[in-house]
């Protein structure tokens, strides 16, 4: 949480700045002895050996927008929460209602003039969630626009949009959470940020190579939001007409294409 700003008042003061990874030196935490000093010279060992695992932290630019959609990503959890609330209090009513069509405007009118289940203490708990949900709808859509607008993000999003199933929120995600892919020094290296590739268990002539999990673990990807991201692209994909998908998923193809047009 705080490391961004520190790491951008430290790095015009400093020739070479490297941040720690904290999960991988969780070692250092469980020793029986542990104190500031003990740390500092551990920490110190893995740098002089090479051995210190570094983080990546994005550039100032990337992580202000970032900082907008994830902030969109809260308003729509929280839209979300509003609508189900509205559901529950019209069921506690006893009140009858179009599930597909409740959150309309007009069908959500006519049910609080009509509904005789719905007694004058509940209405205005209903308007007022209602009120919330339109709020929210409204500021979410201004920081999508705001961000697909942006000069920094609208070409790269442009392409990433040019592969079906990919819509502005997922290449928009992409591009802010993956940041400078220039980071991983081979494909393999983003595919499995990416978790798509099973782990790797080996010893001696036993290799086991488990499936894909699609569940929160900690091998799954280092952002919770690029796992959503990532399953929400399997599922439009499942959804997405099969044959247009026959063939262009391919690997020699995916790759021929994010080359040609520079996706990433």
């Amino acid at each position: 949480m705080f490391t961004g700003w520190i790491y951008d008042h430290l790095k015009p003061n400093a020739a070479a700045l490297k941040v720690a990874h904290p999960l991988m030196l969780r070692a250092i935490a469980a020793a029986k002895k542990k104190n500031d000093c003990i740390d500092a010279y551990k920490i110190c060992d893995c740098l002089r050996c090479d051995f210190l695992p570094e983080c990546y932290i994005a550039s100032t630019a990337i992580r202000e927008r970032r900082r907008t959609l994830r902030y969109r990503n809260l308003l729509v959890r929280q839209m979300v929460q509003m609508k189900n609330k509205i559901g529950m209090l019209l069921m506690e009513a006893g009140v009858s209602y179009n599930k597909q069509r409740l959150h309309q405007a007009s069908y959500f009118r006519e049910l609080l003039a009509g509904a005789p289940d719905i007694d004058d203490s509940l209405r205005p708990l209903l308007r007022q969630c209602r009120e919330m949900v339109m709020r929210l709808s409204k500021t979410e859509s201004a920081l999508i626009r705001s961000l697909q607008h942006d000069g920094l993000l609208a070409e790269r999003v442009e392409r990433l949009m040019s592969i079906p199933a990919i819509g502005p929120i997922t290449a928009l995600t992409w591009a802010l959470e993956i940041g400078d892919v220039r980071r991983f020094s081979s494909i393999k290296k983003a595919i499995s940020y990416c978790g798509l590739c099973g782990d790797q268990h080996s010893s001696a002539d036993r290799v086991q190579l488990p499936e894909i999990r699609f569940v929160p673990v900690p091998t799954s990807p280092r952002s919770p939001i690029i796992r959503f991201v990532r399953d929400r692209c399997l599922k439009q994909c499942i959804l997405f007409p099969a044959r247009t998908l026959v063939g262009y998923f391919s690997s020699t193809r995916v790759r021929c294409h994010c080359r040609s047009r520079r996706l990433l």
